[in-house]
């Protein structure tokens, strides 16, 4: 196997491992959160989805935090040449200060997917990449410059953490607010 494929594999796995703990949240929290919804105890779905915001913001304030401040590093680990470091410092600062922004929004679209409406939660996440950043970045090529490119991701995920946020909202008070009489 050609030397770069290794590393280009070495990529993909330590991506999915450093992003497994953020996923275990997701898993952990829709199953507590649908469940209490069915039973009608509100208290513990607030307690879960406290939880579930707490820990998705805090892992992702962490990554925030090392890939803003430490792009380099990161590329290197990976034999980045000098010409990917260059462009990729700028695109890690660039995707990483929306970090926050995918815990909202992942976290809600959980939310509204444990409440039931699971179709929305999906509609969120495909149009956040299929209605806001595709067309993005295709407009932000036509500048000729890359690190414009690099902002179809920021602004996508703020398009999308606002409308997950505002369903997830929506659904908390339609289901849970006026099902179980509060």
């Amino acid at each position: 196997m050609n030397e770069r494929i290794k590393k280009d594999m070495t990529k993909g796995v330590s991506h999915k491992e450093t992003f497994t703990k953020y996923d275990l949240r997701q898993a952990a929290t829709a199953p507590v959160i649908a469940y209490n919804h069915g039973a009608k105890n509100i208290g513990r779905i607030n307690q879960a989805i406290r939880f579930g915001y707490f820990y998705a913001m805090g892992l992702m304030a962490i990554g925030t935090v090392l890939c803003a401040g430490f792009p380099e590093m990161f590329l290197r680990m990976f034999s980045a040449t000098d010409e990917m470091v260059a462009i990729g410092i700028w695109g890690m600062r660039a995707l990483s200060c929306c970090y926050l922004l995918v815990a909202v929004r992942n976290m809600s679209t959980v939310i509204i997917q444990s409440l039931g409406h699971s179709f929305t939660s999906m509609a969120v996440d495909l149009s956040r990449n299929y209605a806001v950043l595709i067309p993005m970045a295709w407009l932000l090529s036509l500048t000729g410059k890359l690190n414009a490119v690099w902002l179809s991701v920021p602004v996508a995920d703020t398009v999308a953490a606002a409308v997950g946020f505002a369903l997830m909202l929506r659904f908390y008070r339609k289901d849970i607010k006026i099902a179980i009489g509060e």
